[in-house]
């Protein structure tokens, strides 16, 4: 497995977060959704009926990443809810890391049992 860099998993905390607050729309537009859409997102989260809530600190220890071809991480991230704590939800991105350093981390789906 990957090791995760520190801007990345501050990213991927954000995007949680948004997902959390149901500010689907902030999150469009930090261009973080990727291929994902506002609407796809929004009813897979309704579907789930569970409430969102902020990572936890221990969500990194059981985040996942993997490198990819052309430079890229893929992170898998167990998201958490108000009712059962650890979800079966799955939040995933991508991150892609440029020659200076910076990463873009785009959500690349949202994974539903």
């Amino acid at each position: 497995m990957a090791t995760i860099p520190d801007d990345v998993w501050q990213r991927i905390t954000n995007i949680a977060a948004l997902l959390a607050a149901g500010d689907l729309d902030s999150l469009e537009a930090t261009g973080e959704t990727g291929r994902c859409r506002k609407d796809d997102l929004k009813r897979r989260i309704a579907e789930y009926g569970r409430t969102l809530v902020a990572l936890p600190a221990e969500a990194r220890a059981v985040a996942e990443a993997f490198d990819r071809p052309g430079g890229e991480l893929l992170v898998d991230v167990p998201l958490w809810t108000a009712e059962e704590g650890r979800s079966d939800l799955t939040l995933q991105v991508v991150g892609v890391g440029s020659d200076g350093g910076a990463w873009t981390v785009v959500l690349h789906d949202l994974l539903v049992p």
